[in-house]
């Protein structure tokens, strides 16, 4: 991602705030932003005291110029320039703010602000410190102003503890400060020096922390311990099986632990889109891996051919009539299997989806109860035409700056299932099979579905998948636990793709090794849910 076409950052509420007096004359450095593993923005300040007690604080973020002015205390004037071009002034007088933006009338917010707010602006958290009674100590609060949206809101400020960090080159003594919004409850760490120069700050529920240039060690140094996964590694045997599901036969492996148990708890694993064997041979074996991931756990695993591929039959005269909802029918078909089998537990039987597997676990979770648990690894919360679209403009983003009204630069693939999508939805076309299955999921929501799960949900993400966005991973455990469902885990793997392998450098890239984290995860996941109850 390139730094300078970042403008603004989509935190819900992100503080920068201003004014009071320095303990130095003069101060200059540089933040950078990280938001997961990938450093996004930087922002250069100069903030400077003049003789009269006048705080002048000029920040840059890319071509964007914020200048914030304080004396004694309280704010006196707050500027917006893009590209040298003035887009806002607010002035603070007699108890008031008044706003200017362009040609639009003035706006004017009562507010008794001691400090100026602004999202991206980091180096001013400097003047909200310095506003804090270190001796008074305790939870303080203090009123901000957020110049853009003319808001005024109450924020919770409180020095937590002091330690020493014992860097490469050096040792500095910081204090720690925990600040809130106290209306949402947004919950900021902020790390300062004595001269209230912030070196570390992190905005946990955002996976958003910001450093000062130089300081990088405190990311690692500030980390919570990394939840220590346990590497199951028993035995298991593998059997060929094959079992029928209208006039399709479906073949796979089922992969079965050596125990001292009578039953296992199993997992059937859902591919994703296009015709994939049971091994996931053409994703580096990524569904063979997970199938004796879990094994070695303890878990029984189906693994199957999609129909028409392998050992999998299909009547090729019907192969383009294929609905979703017949791909739906071949993973009841592994269930009902399943339920066949005397080594497998009956009441603790589950799904692994991938991509659009995952929407396919849903689908069955949401109407058969007998479902004891499901996983969804990289799976979409939108519509799939919502995501075709979604798809490839970001990959083309991440290679130039695109015009996103531009539809003829579309590439030919995506322009096809696109109009395939919109022919679907024409009356005249409600019954052509072979528009059944675009038809079917124009017609499928997975946030609605997800509203209607109450068994155990793992999800899965890779950071790095450049196919579905990781806030697809975030939308969907938010529509699962809004719906009071109580067990529900989210993992997003550092530097992952789809597939879950490693992205190599901005543009992400797919290596051959499958994510020991993610296999461990799963192994974890599945010894909590299935094995231990």
């Amino acid at each position: 991602m390139n730094k300078q076409n970042i403008t603004a950052l989509l935190f819900i509420i992100v503080f920068a705030l201003s004014s009071q007096t320095f303990a130095q004359m003069k101060d200059t450095g540089t933040y950078v932003v990280y938001v997961g593993s990938q450093a996004i923005a930087e922002e250069n300040y100069t903030s400077e005291k003049l003789a009269d007690g006048t705080v002048k604080t000029v920040s840059k973020v890319a071509t964007t110029t914020f200048t914030t002015t304080t004396r004694r205390d309280k704010p006196v004037e707050f500027t917006i320039e893009v590209n040298g071009a003035k887009a806002l002034t607010t002035t603070f007088v007699g108890g008031e703010a008044k706003t200017l933006i362009g040609e639009q009338p003035a706006k004017i917010i009562k507010t008794d602000a001691t400090v100026i707010t602004e999202n991206n602006v980091w180096s001013n958290f400097i003047n909200l410190l310095a506003q804090y009674d270190r001796k008074k100590g305790g939870a303080q609060t203090f009123i901000a102003f957020l110049p853009s949206q003319s808001l005024t809101f109450p924020v919770s400020l409180e020095k937590t503890d002091a330690k020493d960090f014992k860097l490469k080159n050096q040792t500095v003594s910081l204090s720690r400060y925990k600040l809130v919004h106290i209306q949402s409850g947004l919950e900021l760490v902020i790390l300062a020096d004595e001269s209230n120069v912030p070196y570390f700050i992190e905005i946990a529920s955002q996976q958003a922390q910001i450093v000062k240039k130089g300081f990088e060690e405190l990311r690692e140094m500030t980390a919570p311990p990394k939840t220590k996964l346990t590497n199951f590694t028993g035995e298991f045997t593998s059997e060929e099986v094959s079992f029928p599901n209208g006039e399709n036969t479906l073949a796979g492996t089922l992969t079965l632990p050596k125990t001292d148990k009578k039953t296992s708890p199993a997992i059937i694993i859902i591919s994703g889109s296009g015709g994939q064997d049971r091994d996931g041979s053409q994703l580096f074996n990524l569904y063979k891996q997970i199938a004796e991931s879990f094994s070695k756990t303890g878990v029984a695993v189906l693994r199957v051919d999609d129909r028409g591929i392998g050992k999998s039959t299909i009547d090729m005269k019907k192969a383009a009539e294929t609905s979703y909802q017949d791909l739906i029918s071949d993973s009841r078909a592994a269930f009902d299997y399943l339920m066949t089998r005397k080594e497998i537990e009956k009441t603790k039987i589950g799904f692994l989806g991938h991509s659009e597997g995952a929407e396919t676990a849903l689908t069955i979770a949401s109407e058969d109860k007998r479902v004891a648990a499901i996983v969804l690894m990289a799976g979409v919360s939108r519509p799939v035409s919502e995501a075709v679209f979604e798809q490839e403009i970001y990959q083309r983003a991440l290679r130039e700056t695109v015009n996103a009204s531009d539809k003829t630069k579309i590439m030919p693939l995506a322009q096809t299932l696109i109009k395939q999508f919109e022919t679907a939805k024409l009356p005249q076309n409600a019954n052509d099979a072979k528009l059944a299955w675009f038809r079917e999921h124009l017609a499928s929501n997975p946030l609605l579905l997800a509203a209607k799960v109450k068994c155990p949900v793992l999800i899965v993400q890779g950071e790095r998948d450049a196919l579905v966005l990781a806030y697809h991973s975030i939308e969907l455990a938010k529509a699962l636990t809004n719906n009071e469902n109580k067990n529900v885990s989210l993992r997003i793997v550092p530097n992952q793709t789809h597939i879950f392998t490693p992205a190599v450098g901005d543009n992400p890239q797919e290596t051959s090794k499958i994510s020991e984290e993610m296999l461990q995860t799963l192994q974890n996941w599945a010894f909590e849910n299935l094995i231990v109850p």
